[in-house]
């Protein structure tokens, strides 16, 4: 609205009556300006009204929507907590599982160790013995039928100590080459080597399975690896079929790295491995086609139409 002041005191006019004049005049250019105005705020009146209406739904439609998703989040988790609890028991389950067999398995290596251990003791004292005997032998020397008679007699100790712990390796497979690898599954191992020889073996035909220590280290060279099986039909199969697909290398049971031939045979005494060297030294020298073991046991045979022949002793060696 536009305001007119009043005449300032002293101020002179020419023309009392002006005043009426310019209100009248002020009227008739004021009411377009009301109009106008009215107009404005009657629009601006609606225009916050439609604003806040707005604000009102969209605020209505904001907790609709965290309330959608906040009971969305809720069964989400609490999905994902049901599942999570499945998983930790299962999860604890193969644990246990993994924990029980470890046990059954230490169990095993345990005996095994204990039984190695009495025949390794058992060997140590034949062998005092024997050294015993030798040193004894210096002193008998006038009377050379009872040297010859404990010669005998400790040759056939020795032999018969080694036929003892031959024979308590009959059901056992030696592997030697085989890469060593941390948290390595030997028995797992073991029957990937009889699947490729076409046997079918399973865990439960696997009674042990361990690696032995060398009576010499040699750097850079594994451990051979026993496997003690329930019989002697399955130890058989399993060399009869490599015999078959020409040997095997670690290529051929799924390990990673360049390819490794692995050797496979039958888990001989330290004096049966010495006799077998010694055995194919000199069949080689006097052209024997054929050397084998079969059961533990050395066989030669000189060709196709010759007759084999059982090594039990160096002393066999010599009528070749």
């Amino acid at each position: 609205m536009l305001g007119l002041r009043s005449p300032q005191k002293g101020t002179s006019t020419s023309n009392p009556d002006i005043t009426a004049d310019f209100d009248s005049s002020t009227r008739k250019r004021k009411q377009p300006a009301d109009d106008i105005m009215f107009a404005f705020e009657n629009l601006s009146e609606k225009l916050l009204s439609k604003i806040s209406n707005l604000k009102l739904e969209i605020e209505s439609n904001m907790a609709a929507i965290q309330n959608n998703m906040q009971d969305m989040v809720k069964a989400e988790l609490n999905s994902f907590s049901s599942g999570l609890s499945d998983f930790k028991t299962e999860l604890n389950s193969s644990m246990q599982k993994i924990q029980d067999k470890q046990t059954e398995m230490q169990v095993d290596i345990n005996d095994l160790k204990i039984s190695m251990e009495f025949t390794s003791k058992q060997y140590d004292d034949v062998d005092k013995w024997i050294k015993t005997a030798q040193s004894g032998f210096k002193s008998i020397e006038t009377n050379s039928e009872e040297i010859s008679e404990l010669r005998m007699q400790v040759t056939d100790l020795k032999m018969e100590l080694n036929n003892q712990q031959q024979r308590d390796r009959l059901d056992n497979i030696e592997i030697s080459g085989l890469p060593e690898i941390k948290n390595e599954n030997l028995s797992h191992v073991a029957i990937q080597i009889a699947n490729h020889a076409g046997v079918s073996l399973g865990p439960e035909d696997i009674l042990h399975a361990t690696r032995v220590q060398p009576r010499h280290n040699i750097s850079g060279r594994p451990k051979a690896v026993i496997v003690k099986l329930k019989n002697r039909t399955q130890k058989d199969n399993i060399l009869g079929g490599l015999r078959k697909t020409k040997g095997i290398t670690t290529q051929d049971i799924s390990m990673p790295g360049e390819p490794r031939r692995l050797f496979v045979n039958e888990h001989l005494t330290v004096d049966n491995k010495i006799l077998y060297k010694k055995t194919r030294d000199i069949t080689k020298a006097k052209q024997f086609q054929f050397v084998w073991i079969r059961n533990c046991k050395i066989f030669v045979r000189k060709n196709d139409t010759s007759p084999a022949f059982y090594i039990k002793s160096e002393s066999d060696l010599k009528k070749l």
